[in-house]
């Protein structure tokens, strides 16, 4: 049989304790990935359609270019906007920002707007 002070089995115990509430306190992150990939979709004359919307910690979002000319990607990384044509590939990177993409018709017909493929790691 051990035998130990108080101030020992004390400094155990504390230390026990603190590690115990350290661990609970201080998760390590565990990284998750996905990837989607939002299909071209129909945009009637003049309507606006939301794509996608929602926060990111890190993606890559890549525009394959299939779409019509006459459709406005209206791409939203928190306050800041740009725009591209639906026939335009481009590549986008978010970092830590909410992302909106709406596709906008400008024509007097039903036009299509373009793949978009959207690579995400979270933590």
């Amino acid at each position: 049989m051990v035998y130990v002070s108080r101030e020992v089995a004390s400094g155990l115990v504390g230390g026990l304790v603190g590690a115990l509430a350290a661990k609970a306190i201080f998760k390590l992150p565990i990284p998750s990935s996905g990837e989607m990939v939002i299909s071209p979709q129909t945009v009637n004359p003049g309507e606006t359609k939301t794509l996608i919307s929602g926060f990111y910690r890190f993606a890559v979002v890549l525009f394959h270019g299939d779409g019509d000319p006459e459709v406005t990607v209206d791409v939203k990384k928190d306050n800041v906007a740009t725009q591209i044509t639906g026939n335009t590939p481009a590549i986008e990177i978010v970092a830590s920002k909410t992302l909106e993409i709406k596709a906008i018709n400008t024509s007097t017909e039903s036009k299509s707007s373009p793949t978009i493929e959207i690579a995400w790691i979270s933590w």
